[in-house]
């Protein structure tokens, strides 16, 4: 890695094991931070494309699609745990286990995938990536980061790592059996999908927590049912499942923290294995998607499509100031320092706009140093005709309204 890729390497290493908000609103700070340091996008391409290549089967598609936010945060998400033995091992297990599905079962496998899509993506509007929303355990009062903390645990894994787990149990039963009912798993105990698993002796590092060999669902039961009470100023003492079975232990702050980042390192695991299969397959999905008339964009929350723009404008040294929705209009306010406003940008950009809103007018305000430089107008026809093919890009600039103030 040459000297002009190394600087911004290390750099996004360093922003990336900060603590602090939200992992995409970090990671779009440190792209941003980069820019106004001097580098260019060709460097932030290649820490990303460089960094992930060892994961991705399709090169191709990791290079078109670099700068969507669900590979930005799997990049932020790898380098978070570059140095965990654990997390490489089960990451790849599970890899394994979905390309082994998808080689073997590729119709079940993509139906599994794809028609719980509004699951998936339900799972991403609660907790996008996994927000670390991580109490701070500098906090003077003890028994608030305690609850604080089982709290946090109890939201991260009904709020995504259920969903994962009940799929991925989906493609274990498919490739041991040949065959597999998704919905009767769904309608099971989180508890038992969880047990099935480590009856496999498979991922036992996403699903059971060292050193007392605890395992995630019964975590989960402990923070939701709040079995847990702080017994003096440095212990804690958790019971864990039912009447017949009940087990009761005591541990320290520290020992509650390595704990919880067992948790979240499991969720983030099978999220972006999820993720990176995703992409790896993205033709294999449209064509899927396409054939049985099944749309995505619909069940986003606005949020997310926010977070979606930024990510891709943050990546070409752009800002989103805002995003606005009408009932007939969608408005992106984009603020850039940059003086090369390339159309070819911009037009791929008010197709994303439109794909996501499906608006009759679809409008983009370009900002220089804030100064309103440009605006761009289009209408659904035109877009949902590019969108299909059915235009060339020469042909969908030109009819692309655009009004330039001096």
């Amino acid at each position: 890695m040459g000297t002009r890729q190394l600087v911004p390497y290390l750099y996004l290493r360093q922003r990336i094991l900060l603590k602090g908000e939200n992992k995409m609103r970090k990671i779009n700070d440190a792209i941003a931070t980069l820019y106004k340091e001097g580098a260019k996008e060709q460097d932030i391409k290649y820490v990303i494309t460089k960094t992930l290549e060892p994961y991705f089967t399709d090169s191709q598609i990791l290079n078109e699609c670099w700068q969507d936010m669900e590979i930005i945060g799997v990049f932020e998400v790898i380098m978070l745990y570059h140095n965990d033995e654990v997390f490489e091992k089960e990451l790849g297990n599970i890899l394994n286990l979905y390309r082994t599905s998808l080689d073997e079962y590729k119709d079940e496998t993509l139906k599994i995938l794809i028609d719980d899509i509004s699951g998936a993506i339900s799972k991403q509007n609660n907790s996008f990536y996994i927000k670390e929303d991580i109490p701070d355990f500098q906090d003077d009062d003890f028994r608030k980061i305690v609850f604080k903390c089982m709290q946090y645990i109890g939201q991260l894994l009904e709020s995504a790592a259920k969903f994962y787990t009940f799929e991925l149990w989906a493609f274990i039963t498919l490739t041991r059996k040949g065959k597999v009912d998704y919905n009767k798993i769904k309608d099971m105990p989180f508890g038992q999908v969880v047990n099935n698993i480590l009856d496999t002796d498979c991922y036992t590092g996403i699903f059971l927590t060292i050193p007392e060999q605890i395992n995630i669902s019964d975590w989960r039961n402990a923070s939701c049912h709040q079995s847990y009470e702080v017994i003096d100023k440095e212990k804690i003492r958790i019971t864990f499942g039912k009447k017949e079975k009940e087990r009761t232990i005591e541990i320290t702050l520290n020992q509650l923290k390595k704990y919880v980042y067992q948790i979240q390192r499991s969720t983030q695991i099978m999220g972006i294995a999820r993720m990176i299969f995703y992409y790896d397959n993205l033709n294999l999905i449209k064509e899927y998607m396409e054939r049985n008339h099944i749309e995505v964009y619909n069940n986003f929350s606005l949020e997310w499509k926010k977070l979606f723009i930024e990510s891709r404008l943050l990546c070409k040294g752009h800002s989103l100031r805002n995003l606005s929705e009408a009932e007939d209009k969608v408005t992106a306010v984009i603020e850039s320092q940059i003086e090369d406003n390339k159309s070819k940008e911009i037009a791929l950009l008010l197709i994303n706009l439109w794909t996501m809103f499906k608006k009759e007018e679809t409008q983009i305000d370009f900002y220089i140093n804030g100064h309103k430089k440009y605006e761009y107008k289009v209408d659904q026809f035109t877009c949902e005709h590019a969108f299909k093919g059915l235009c060339s890009y020469e042909e969908f600039i030109s009819k692309v309204g655009v009004s330039i103030n001096k």
